[in-house]
């Protein structure tokens, strides 16, 4: 947390959670809204006339340039740490081998419902 004399660490939950409301709560709340759906349930003349989707693309953006910013949060960190580049390399293919994992389970979850029914 940025203060007059310097940053500081915060450890309450309370306060952390009362700063994020207070922040990037709505534009996360905003983000998420499930746009496409919304495109496919109303005609084009209605789809026209709404401009608070342009505003939901532009709180996406605004999201994705938040994601990006700790993306090189992470990689001055990564240089700092002074990681080699085989240590990185092994932790990225773990990390993609458990999303891939994940991903699998989840599919082969849903065909055993859909078999099911």
């Amino acid at each position: 947390l940025d203060t007059p004399n310097g940053q500081i660490q915060v450890r309450d939950r309370r306060k952390i959670a009362a700063w994020y409301l207070r922040g990037w709560f709505v534009i996360d709340l905003v983000s998420i809204f499930p746009v496409d759906v919304m495109s496919v349930t109303m005609s084009d003349t209605d789809l026209s006339k709404l401009k608070i989707l342009r505003v939901l693309r532009l709180m996406r953006l605004v999201k994705m340039v938040r994601v990006l910013r700790a993306s090189r949060i992470v990689q001055r960190w990564v240089n700092y740490v002074s990681v080699t580049f085989a240590t990185l390399a092994v932790i990225k293919f773990w990390m993609l081998l458990l999303v891939w994992s994940h991903w699998g389970a989840c599919i082969w979850s849903l065909i055993g419902d859909v078999m099911q029914d």
